[in-house]
Formats: C-alpha cells, structure tokens, sequence
C-alpha cells in the first residue's frame, strides 16, 4: 500500500463539525466487475464485483482513512466521520461500499437508491463496446450514445437528486461530510453538470501524472475516465451555492500496474 503518496487527499481530509458554510462530498465510483475488464457495457445490469473489485474495495478504507488517521484500523465510513452516506442501488456499488466500510455497523442506515445509476444504455447493453459501435454503425447511429438514455436525461436524473435529496436533506440536517457512491459515466456527466459542462476545467483538476498520460488527448468529456474506486471531492458553500471541485479520479491506493485510464481495463465503461 503506497499510503505515502495520497498528498492529495490529505489536502481535503473530512471538514471539521464546526464548519459553517461548506459541505464536504467523497464521490466514489464502484470497484471492477468482470464486465469492466471485458469491456461489456453494463448501463443498468447489475453485475457483482470480481477479485479485483472486492480488492480495490478493501484498499479504498485503508486510502480514505489515511487523510484523518495514522491507524489503519480506523474506518473512514463510520458515523464518527461520515454524516450520511449515499450509494446506487446495483450491486457493484453496494458491494464496493460493504467491502470499503468492513465492520463498522454502518451498512443500516445508508441510504440506497435507483437514482444514482449508471445511464441506461437501452440495447446495447450487455454488449462489448466493440460490437455496440458495430451495430450503432449497421443501423445509422451517430455512436452507441444514441442508445438508451440520453446525456441530458441523465444529467437532469443525477443533478435533481443531487440537488434536491443529497444536499436538501444535508442542509436540513447540518451535515459536513457526505460519501456518494455511484458509477463511471453518471459521476463524469454529474461533474460536467454542476460545472457548467466545462471539460477543460474538469480535466485541469485531474492529478498532474493523469494529466500528462492524457496529453496527446483533448480535454473533452470522453477523455475523462473515472478509475474503479477513484475518490472526487466536490464542496458546496450554502451562502452562495457554488461548487468547488477539490480533487478528481484520486486513485492512489490502486497499486495495480494493470490499472490504465482507457478502456483497456479501468476507463469508464458504462
């Protein structure tokens, strides 16, 4: 476990409870299933965790502590720390969250919902990227984003219970620190939107080694890959309801070489 390198997040650890004006949101993406590393699109099939899922999992508590706590025995998940938790109701995130929060107790009050999904990908879902690109082509679409659920219905769907849910009810009940898990695509498009769809900010806010893996990319929406388990912290101030993206696609506790930021294994696969 490479603890000495997660600088990043010891920048943003949890806010501290007499904190006034922000709120602090750990947004996750869940660990690896089988149909990541095969590049099948899931959308809303609910896949469980491979092998290495479950360890990325497990390594993610040891990460997440490690910005409060010398002791890795400490669960960053717990109510101590976390005022509310938030996670997609398909299983790969359920799972992740179970492995991540060990035996803390904490699973009976997380709060569970079908509005944190990934995007729907209608009838290519199921299908590996390659032969969905086929049949898009075969059948006169633009790309496989043509099937399904649309950008903006998924933007609307996520921002509205972000919005409406997550931070209502974390104004209402004066929490800190917020932990969300979700999935690839719905946090890119969740991020694009509270940030005006700017990519080229998004992409300034990777960490600087991405960046540079990334340099013969364009800053655009599909080179924005969020890793399996990768953490984003995202602030919002009550009095002037902005947002503050803090960090984004911290994956220092995946120590796997196998691990890329495209599609070969780890890039975002819906």
């Amino acid at each position: 476990m490479t603890i000495h390198k997660i600088n990043d997040l010891k920048v943003y650890p949890l806010l501290p409870k007499e904190e006034e004006n922000n709120i602090r949101f750990f947004i996750i993406r869940h660990g690896e299933t089988s149909y990541n590393k095969k590049k099948i699109i899931q959308g809303h099939l609910d896949i469980s965790l491979n092998d290495q899922g479950i360890e990325q999992s497990r390594q993610l508590n040891a990460f997440l502590i490690n910005a409060i706590s010398e002791s890795e025995a400490d669960i960053f998940l717990s109510k101590n720390n976390v005022d509310a938790i938030y996670t997609s109701d398909l299983r790969r995130c359920v799972e992740t969250l179970e492995h991540a929060i060990k035996d803390s107790g904490r699973l009976e009050d997380v709060i569970v919902t079908d509005q944190l999904r990934e995007r729907h990908m209608g009838e290519v879902q199921g299908m590996t990227r390659f032969d969905a690109e086929k049949k898009a082509l075969a059948e006169g679409k633009k790309s496989i984003a043509d099937y399904g659920e649309s950008i903006k219905q998924l933007q609307d769907r996520l921002e509205s219970y972000f919005l409406k849910t997550i931070i209502k009810r974390s104004i209402e009940k004066n929490e800190k620190n917020v932990v969300v898990f979700s999935h690839g695509a719905a946090i890119r498009y969740l991020l694009l939107r509270l940030f005006n769809n700017d990519s080229d900010y998004l992409y300034s806010k990777l960490p600087i080694e991405q960046r540079a893996s990334l340099s013969d990319a364009n800053s655009n929406d599909s080179t924005l890959h969020f890793g399996n388990t990768c953490v984003n912290v995202v602030d919002y101030n009550k009095v002037t309801k902005k947002f503050d993206l803090k960090l984004m696609n911290g994956l220092y506790h995946i120590t796997d070489d196998s691990i890329k930021l495209d599609d070969t294994s780890n890039g975002t696969i819906v």
